[in-house]
């Protein structure tokens, strides 16, 4: 399997599994993000990686899968909530001093403006390196208090970028749920 392909199965796999992280309308941001890493964090160690949480002295990465017997990390992923923190983040991400041996990058982000998905996605593309591909995913709305908000993916390498899109809505229950816009992942 291609890195496209798979950084696509992530995405689909957050989707599907998003249900079981129990984020309430009561929660916060907080609850969210520790679901999400334990959700990478679990899926790692089931595909054989050791998961290390923090990684790197000068430029802590939020999670990385890192291969038994390698010092370098096959999958770096940062986890923000804030629209603010999006080019921070990023540029942190394409740091080669962070990065330089990484195969795949995941962004996530808990809320990200239209502008700032779009500004993420194009830097992505121009900053990855050729044996890189990215996976950048945000709630996408106007307002991070108040919806509607679309889930917003692409995957990304130098060659090419296609996108998804999902829609999270909330059961009679009170938690989140996200279902893909047109029933099944459909990326453009």
């Amino acid at each position: 399997m291609d890195s496209r392909i798979f950084l696509q199965r992530l995405f689909e796999g957050y989707v599907v599994s998003f249900k079981k992280f129990d984020w309430h309308t009561t929660s916060n941001y907080s609850d969210v993000t520790a679901a999400e890493l334990m959700h990478y964090s679990e899926l790692g160690t089931k595909l054989g990686y050791l998961v290390r949480r923090e990684m790197n002295w000068h430029y802590p990465r939020d999670l990385c899968w890192v291969p038994f017997g390698s010092k370098e990390a096959y999958l770096y992923m940062e986890r923000e909530n804030k629209d603010s923190r999006c080019k921070h983040t990023i540029e942190k991400m394409l740091n080669p001093t962070n990065s330089r041996e990484v195969t795949l990058l995941v962004a996530s982000f808990g809320f990200l403006r239209p502008d700032s998905f779009h500004w993420a996605k194009d830097r992505l593309r121009e900053g990855l390196l050729k044996h890189q591909s990215a996976l950048l995913y945000a709630w996408v709305g106007y307002d991070e208090n108040m919806g509607p908000f679309e889930i917003h993916s692409a995957v990304i390498d130098t060659y090419s970028v296609v996108e998804c899109r999902a829609i999270p809505s909330i059961d009679k229950d009170g938690f989140w749920q996200i279902n893909y816009e047109c029933g099944n992942a459909e990326w453009r």
